[in-house]
């Protein structure tokens, strides 16, 4: 009798993994698509190989993203370095990295402005973040600039610039 219930018990497992079995290869045959997530628009695109490419405390992206030639607005705030000169040349490298993430992104562009915020401390002991350099390229200078980026020297930054500006403070 022990025999036939062991049997009996035995049996019902066997069919129990079984239906386990055969109902977990239907499911895995009923599993749902991917989902893909929507393609990039090239705002999102070249903001996220800017925050790749400059290391900037805060970068924001505006401008024009419609149709090309695009226009690209871009402002960050600038990282303190080791002294004033290495901080401006800090400046000025994250200004040759945007320039050279835009000619790389692909796309065409009328006109790039790109303004660099530091924080300025006045007489009185106040800081605030101010805009030190101004720049602004045409996008034919994009067309110009050579493939390597290091050649580029950061001083001819404001020579190929159509306007430059920078703050007394950083001079």
């Amino acid at each position: 009798m022990k025999k036939i219930l062991f049997i009996i018990i035995g049996i019902i497992l066997v069919i129990a993994i079984v239906q386990g079995v055969i109902q977990g290869v239907s499911q895995a045959g009923n599993t749902p698509t991917e989902t893909t997530e929507p393609e990039q628009t090239p705002k999102e695109k070249v903001e996220s190989a800017l925050n790749n490419n400059v290391t900037v405390d805060s970068l924001s992206l505006s401008g024009q993203f419609d149709s090309e030639p695009y226009s690209a607005e871009i402002s960050f705030l600038a990282k303190e370095n080791l002294s004033s000169n290495m901080t401006v040349e800090g400046m000025k490298d994250d200004i040759k990295n945007a320039l050279y993430t835009l000619k790389e992104s692909g796309y065409t562009f009328d006109s790039i402005s790109i303004n660099v915020d530091y924080p300025l401390t006045d007489q009185y002991g106040n800081s605030e973040n101010e805009t030190v350099i101004k720049a602004t390229y045409a996008g034919e200078t994009l067309d110009k600039l050579g493939d390597d980026k290091h050649a580029l020297k950061n001083d001819n930054l404001a020579t190929i610039a159509d306007e430059w500006w920078e703050h007394d403070a950083i001079k």
